[in-house]
């Protein structure tokens, strides 16, 4: 927790700081559990960058069900057994032992580390990352910055 701030764990355990009365707002559930991990999550983005070779919706499924497995149930998406039950609720993508195989393999290694060096590169190092004409911003915002950026920026296309 230290790599996020002195008031992260308090943040965690309060139930009405600001990230989880945002999660409530938006309908979602964030049940942090101490001592969950998230470890490596080169397989998730491997994962993810195959499910993007299927469709949009499969990868949007897929991170939709790693997220609540994570945010909500404390699992780690850096574990296969995870990843590969993730995979196996979406329909249409992989089954478990499909999702096992692909991630036990070096399949799509290459790709992603090069999609991956990309943001390093350009010194990008949180995540959510929002790229505006005018401006980035790494990692989660509050509202009303983004509320004052797009106002910026309203007449940007026009």
């Amino acid at each position: 927790m230290k790599k996020f701030g002195p008031g992260a764990a308090a943040d965690l355990d309060d139930p009405n700081s600001s990230l989880k009365l945002r999660f409530r707002a938006a309908g979602l559930v964030n049940n942090y559990i101490p001592g969950s991990r998230i470890g490596n999550s080169f397989n998730f983005h491997r994962l993810m960058h195959l499910a993007g070779e299927a469709s949009y919706e499969i990868q949007n499924n897929l991170q939709e069900v790693i997220f609540r497995k994570y945010f909500g149930e404390g699992g780690n998406p850096g574990e296969t057994a995870m990843l590969a039950d993730a995979a196996a609720e979406v329909s249409g993508f992989l089954t478990k032992e499909q999702a096992t195989q692909f991630l036990e393999s070096n399949k799509h290694s290459e790709e992603v580390r090069k999609l991956l060096a990309i943001p390093r590169q350009r010194r990008i190092n949180g995540v959510p990352h929002f790229k505006f004409p005018n401006v980035e911003l790494s990692g989660a915002q509050p509202i009303e910055t983004f509320v004052e950026i797009l106002t910026e920026i309203k007449d940007y296309w026009k």
